[in-house]
């Protein structure tokens, strides 16, 4: 997976507001800080001085390193639920800092209504790890000033449209850095 691949693999949305967290164009003001107003009417934008704390950003694909485990019982996930049935389902795994970040489900397509019904259809399920440490990414050890890393795990597009079962599925696994 390349990185152009790994970028529409985040939510713009996620990537813009993080940016305009960091950016801010005035110091004193108390209202939510906007990135400045470029112009371009030749084609070489230009904008006015702002302040920002100049964070970049690059994804990696770790997808190599997610272990898949089969167990019986009843996956975390479904703990929270009034009714909870014990079956066989998967956990993917990524080793990150000094835990893991998982994803699991049971043995099934997406679509069985079977217990943990609202959890599936209401919603995704990606796994999120942060660290803070580069001796603790896979990708960013010699970095100096890593701000944060993050790894995200998450069950593909072909698992949600009911094309591939879950124990089946092929779990992306990205590690991003500030």
């Amino acid at each position: 997976m390349g990185a152009s691949t790994l970028i529409g693999f985040v939510n713009s949305s996620i990537s813009s507001s993080t940016l305009i967290g960091f950016v801010n164009s005035s110091i004193s003001s108390s209202t939510v800080a906007q990135p400045p107003a470029s112009v371009c009417p030749t084609g070489n934008c230009t904008w006015p001085l702002y302040s920002s704390l100049g964070v970049c950003s690059i994804y990696v694909d770790v997808s190599s390193q997610v272990s898949r485990t089969f167990d019986y019982g009843t996956p975390e996930i479904c703990i929270p639920e009034p009714v909870v049935m014990s079956g066989n389902y998967t956990n993917y795994s990524l080793p990150y800092g000094h835990s893991d970040v998982v994803v699991q489900g049971y043995n099934r397509m997406f679509n069985d209504s079977r217990d943990c019904s609202d959890i599936r259809s209401s919603k995704r399920q990606v796994g999120l790890g942060i660290v803070l440490q580069p001796n603790e990414t896979y990708s960013f050890q010699k970095w100096d000033t890593l701000l944060a890393s993050f790894a995200v795990l998450r069950p593909p597009d072909d698992y949600y449209n009911n094309e591939v079962a879950f124990e089946n599925a092929k779990v992306t696994a990205i590690e991003c850095a500030l």
